[in-house]
């Protein structure tokens, strides 16, 4: 059994299997460099941030976790983005789609904190989908702005960040 294991870990190491680790939020912001994916043949955008949560709920919600996420591995620029502005407004604008799903994790972690039975599909039906229409609302306001929605919204999620700030993930 023990060599089993062995073989198939270096086989895993010798193969050309990328493993996929996540960006987590406590992390630090994004870089070009976290998106690792690979750019679909048939899609019209020119990035993807594939950002998640993992939830860990256990007994009244005393012990639940969420942590905010980025799969890296899912996430990508395209790769004729040559432009290093241009790469450099994208991050940006993805960073804030990073900060709103943390901000809804934070409200998230306050309710459950505030809460003697915390009943995590709550988070599911409504942080989810407030995060969601939130996720929209930033992008519908931010397209063609020019950068001046980005940072009136990075100004208002920073602020609203800050006042959650004892809600904050600790790993």
């Amino acid at each position: 059994m023990k060599y089993m294991i062995f073989t198939i870990l270096l086989l895993m190491l010798s193969s050309n299997t990328v493993f996929t680790v996540p960006k987590y939020w406590d992390e630090g912001s994004l870089t070009y460099d976290d998106f690792n994916g690979d750019q679909p043949d048939t899609v019209s955008e020119f990035v993807a941030a594939e950002i998640d949560y993992d939830f860990d709920f256990t007994g009244n919600g005393n012990n639940t976790k969420i942590r905010t996420f980025m799969h890296k591995y899912k996430s990508w620029i395209r790769s004729s983005i040559s432009d290093s502005c241009l790469i450099e407004f994208i991050v940006k604008h993805e960073q804030i789609h990073f900060d709103i799903a943390e901000l809804w994790a934070r409200k998230e972690r306050k309710i459950i904190k505030n809460s003697i039975n915390y009943n995590s599909s709550s988070f599911y039906k409504n942080g989810l989908l407030q995060c969601d229409k939130e996720q929209d609302l930033f992008d519908v306001l931010s397209l063609g702005g020019y950068g001046i929605e980005e940072e009136r919204w990075k100004i208002k999620i920073s602020k609203e960040l800050k006042e959650l700030e004892e809600y904050k993930y600790v790993p």
